[in-house]
Parts: structure tokens; sequence; C-alpha cells
């Protein structure tokens, strides 16, 4: 599978876009500590979890959702 790097952040390549906000898991509020990346067509994603065996709701449904790909 040919590939082509990109320049630049993670909505460098067309059809992405994302956002980032404070929601309090970091105690520095000056810190984003949330993201959304969002692809305006369907593409493949994929995800690196934790090995805990306590997982938080959005852990669940990120693995539900991205189960096919």
């Amino acid at each position: 599978m040919a590939y082509k790097i990109i320049d630049g952040s993670v909505t460098a390549a067309k059809g992405f876009k994302a956002s980032g906000i404070h929601c309090g898991i970091r105690k520095n509020k000056s810190k984003r500590d949330l993201a959304l990346i969002f692809c305006e067509k369907k593409c493949t994603a994929a995800a690196v979890y934790t090995t805990n065996l306590v997982q938080s709701s959005p852990i669940t449904v990120t693995k539900k959702n991205l189960a096919d790909g």
C-alpha cells in the first residue's frame, strides 16, 4: 500500500476538521484536554486502548464504533 506523508497538523489532509477544548481532565485550565477529529467522508480509523481492566464508557463506545475499521 502506497502512502504519502503530508506536512502539517491532523487537519492537513483534505476533508478533516479538528477542535479541542479544556473539559477538566487536566488541572491546568490553559491546556486543552479533549479533542474531536472529524472526517467529512467515510474513512478507515484505528485506535490504541488501555490494558486496564476498568475502562470508561467512552472507551467502550469508541471500540464499538471502530469495530469495523
